[in-house]
C-alpha cells in the first residue's frame, strides 16, 4: 500500500472523511481484500474520530471480467459476526473516455487512457490525451511522465506512434509543448526500436553459441540425445547439424 495514500476531509461542521484510494493497475486476482481490510482496521484505529471510505479502483486492460474481485469479508462464528468489510469498487472499463473529455482532474485526466473507448480512434484519443492533460499540468516532466500510462493502457504500436507524430507536426500553432512531445514520441519510438534490435542480438549470439558447443561436442562423438540436454537445442536442430558438417567433409 505505499504507493497509495489516504487523504483526510474535513467539513463545516468539524466531520471527518478519511477516503483510503487504492489503485490496482494489474491482474485483478491479485487484488488481496484481507490486506485492504488490514489497512482499514489500521487507519481506524489511528483515527478514532474520522468516517473511513474505502475504494479499490481497477485500471486494467481487460474487456470484460468472468469473475469480479471478493468485495466483502464477513467472519462469523457461533451466530457471532466478528468482522464485516467491504468496499467501493469502481472499473475504469466501465466508464466511457469521452464522458470526461473536459475534466480538470489530473488523476482522471490520465486514467481516461484506462476506460472504454472506440478502437478505431485510438491515436485521435492518445493526442486528446496528450493535448488536455497539458492543460491541466503545467510540469512538462510530468506530462512526459504519464505518457507512461497512455502508452501502456492504448497499447500504442509503431505505427500508431508514427501516425500521431505526424499529426502532432502538422498542428497550427503547437507551440514549445507539442514540439517537446512530438521529440519524446519520436525519442520513445527510437528507444524501443534500438530494444528490440539490442534483444535480436542477444538472441542470435546465444542461438550461435549453442551451434558452436553443439559441433564442438559432436567433433567428439558425444550422442545427439545427450547434446541436445546440455544445450538445450532441439534435436532436429542437432540432426541438421550433423548433416552439415558431413557435408563439409565431404
Amino acid at each position: 500500500m505505499k504507493n497509495d495514500m489516504a487523504i483526510t476531509f474535513t467539513f463545516a461542521k468539524g466531520e471527518k472523511v478519511i477516503l483510503m484510494l487504492v489503485e490496482h493497475w494489474s491482474d485483478k486476482a491479485k487484488f488481496d481484500i484481507h490486506r485492504f481490510a488490514h489497512y482499514l482496521i489500521d487507519l481506524s484505529k489511528r483515527f478514532p474520530e474520522a468516517e473511513i471510505f474505502p475504494v479499490a479502483l481497477f485500471t486494467d486492460k481487460s474487456e470484460k471480467w468472468i469473475k469480479e474481485p471478493e468485495r466483502e469479508i464477513k467472519i462469523v462464528c457461533l451466530d457471532e459476526t466478528y468482522m464485516y468489510f467491504k468496499y467501493k469498487l469502481i472499473r475504469m472499463k466501465d466508464h466511457e473516455a469521452r464522458s470526461y473529455s473536459n475534466t480538470k482532474n489530473r488523476f482522471v485526466a490520465v486514467l481516461r487512457s484506462a476506460m472504454r473507448r472506440e478502437a478505431e480512434k485510438k491515436v485521435l484519443l492518445a493526442i486528446e490525451l496528450l493535448k488536455n492533460y497539458r492543460q491541466i499540468e503545467e510540469d512538462i516532466r510530468i506530462l512526459i511522465k504519464n505518457m507512461d500510462a497512455i502508452d501502456y493502457f492504448l497499447e500504442i504500436s509503431a505505427a500508431e506512434r508514427e501516425e500521431m507524430i505526424k499529426i502532432i507536426d502538422e498542428t497550427e500553432n503547437r507551440g514549445d509543448v507539442m514540439l517537446t512531445l512530438s521529440q519524446e514520441l519520436k525519442k520513445r519510438g527510437f528507444e524501443k526500436g534500438l530494444q528490440k534490435g539490442i534483444q535480436k542480438g542477444i538472441k542470435e549470439g546465444v542461438l550461435k553459441g549453442k551451434l558452436e558447443t553443439a559441433e564442438a561436442m559432436l567433433n567428439e562423438k558425444i550422442p545427439a540425445e545427450r547434446i541436445a540436454q546440455i544445450t538445450g537445442l532441439p534435436l532436429k536442430e542437432i540432426k541438421k547439424l550433423m548433416v552439415s558438417i558431413k557435408q563439409r567433409g565431404e
